[in-house]
């Protein structure tokens, strides 16, 4: 648990948003999937923030990782790397940690691929709504 609150704001903000819209969705369902419209919005809400949470989610579970192999260096546990704890193997678990730039704008690449995602399931929905309808009459 200690990791999960030394964790980067650029984590946990996007993940609590996340989850605070699909709880939103999930209590407002009824009113979401009253109307066509608001149908394909909430279905786009819901894919927007699940791959979001997916990737921020993955994003985490990484960083831990990297702190946790870290950690293993830090011999007296004050998170402060002495001269009798730096080693090349350290400065490479520390190089892993800090110059991860995928992790690192991981809340940027993964809201242009869930903005992406649930902007194609919104258009496709329409789609599939205009196509019914118009095979209808």
């Amino acid at each position: 648990m200690q990791y999960l609150k030394d964790l980067p704001s650029h984590f946990t903000i996007p993940i609590i948003l996340s989850l605070i819209i699909l709880i939103i969705i999930g209590l407002k369902r009824k009113w979401f999937f009253s109307d066509r419209k608001r149908r394909w919005v909430a279905i786009s809400l819901f894919v927007f923030s699940t791959v979001y949470l997916i990737v921020m989610s993955l994003a985490v579970i990484d960083e831990i990782q990297l702190q946790q192999v870290l950690n293993q260096y830090d011999i007296n546990q004050d998170s402060i790397f002495s001269i009798n704890e730096v080693s090349e193997d350290q400065q490479v678990a520390m190089n892993d940690l800090i110059n991860d730039v995928g992790r690192n704008f991981a809340f940027i690449t993964g809201a242009v691929a869930a903005f992406v995602l649930s902007l194609t399931s919104f258009f496709l929905g329409r789609i599939y709504e205009w196509i019914k309808r118009k095979n209808r009459t």
